[in-house]
């Protein structure tokens, strides 16, 4: 492989990628031992089947029954309509030119493009449009 290409993913052969080369990065920021304790507490944080005092690494057992999918949808749904309600606010906020910055750039632009194209995401999956739509038979 060249190392050269379209694809930003796109390395020499054997160079690490991705998750790898952060992992690197990582390990060189922090030091191996602190790299190792916090794999640790990502581990315990991902399995739901028990909690872990990450002061004492002392397992401590689950004391409350486990959500069920109702409880969990409604759960995310409130949050959801949290950061909805909090977006709408800053872009009316925006749209007034209350929380615009005095001297736009194509930075901003960039921005408002970035965040257009995250909503463009979550509105097409919600409502079965763009890529969620349903094939044509």
């Amino acid at each position: 492989m060249s190392g050269i290409g379209n694809d930003a993913h796109t390395v020499a052969a054997g160079a690490p990628t991705g998750l790898a080369r952060s992992a690197i990065g990582l390990h060189r920021h922090l030091g191996p031992h602190r790299v190792a304790a916090l794999a640790t507490r990502l581990a315990n944080v991902a399995d739901a089947s028990h909690v872990v005092d990450t002061d004492t690494t002392k397992e401590i057992g689950m004391t409350t029954k486990p959500e069920t999918a109702a409880q969990a949808f409604a759960r995310n749904l409130k949050v959801a309509r949290e950061l909805a309600n909090r977006i709408a606010d800053h872009l009316t906020e925006l749209e007034l030119g209350n929380d615009r910055p005095a001297s736009l750039h194509w930075g901003h632009v960039g921005d408002m493009s970035e965040t257009v194209a995250g909503l463009r995401i979550v509105s097409d999956r919600m409502f079965g449009e763009g890529e969620h739509a349903p094939e044509a038979e």
